[in-house]
């Protein structure tokens, strides 16, 4: 009932995102927040943005953006493969992201689109390597966090530092399992050399028993 409600430009959609976004990169460099408020991350923005205009609307297609960007995320952060220092982390790209999908309809389309390549090979990357157990754990998790860094400080409105920070990680991952099996197989040979060393130890002994028997040795 009553007047319609005066629907909000896309722009100035854009430009409250970019005021979140900014808001947020201090908050990013204190540390991790707790997980809890990261999963109602995604709920409440679009609850935050309604309510910082309450006498206008969003337009359809732009709230249909919003959703769909909050269930990519509320999907990421269900993941129980992913630890909650990688959701914390990654939580904090929900509001360039869906700048982005605002910015690129591209994003949804296409499955190859760099964004996606870069969130996918991060979310990997913290099922793999941030294991409390994993090796390395805080160089994957340094680079994550760089990545995120650049993400809220430089994106603005150009949409080709994801195609960037895509190479960037993906160079990475590629340089960082290298150095993992590397490390493995020279762990290999030093237990295996180890063993060979102990062999030739008993074979001495054994010698030496056998030499010095009934002998009298100072």
């Amino acid at each position: 009932s009553g007047a319609p409600l005066e629907p909000i430009a896309h722009q100035e959609l854009l430009g409250r995102l970019s005021q979140l976004q900014v808001q947020s990169i201090p908050q990013f460099g204190e540390g991790d927040i707790p997980i809890i408020i990261v999963q109602a991350m995604p709920q409440t923005l679009s609850a935050q943005i309604k309510q910082e205009t309450p006498n206008r609307s969003i337009a359809r297609l732009d709230a249909d953006v919003i959703e769909l960007v909050g269930m990519l995320f509320e999907y990421m952060l269900n993941d129980e493969a992913l630890p909650d220092t990688a959701k914390a982390l990654l939580s904090y790209l929900h509001t360039p992201y869906l700048k982005l999908a605002l910015i690129d309809r591209e994003f949804f389309e296409k499955p190859q689109h760099p964004a996606r390549i870069l969130l996918n090979h991060m979310v990997e990357a913290g099922e793999k390597w941030l294991d409390a157990n994993a090796q390395n754990r805080n160089i994957v998790l340094q680079q994550i966090r760089t990545t995120v860094q650049r993400i809220l400080d430089e994106f603005k409105d150009d949409t080709t530092i994801f195609s960037e920070l895509a190479i960037e990680f993906s160079s990475f991952l590629r340089q960082h399992e290298r150095r993992v099996k590397m490390a493995e197989e020279r762990a290999k040979q030093a237990a295996k050399g180890e063993d060979k060393l102990r062999e030739i130890r008993q074979q001495v002994y054994k010698m030496l028993d056998e030499r010095i028997t009934g002998v009298r040795i100072p």
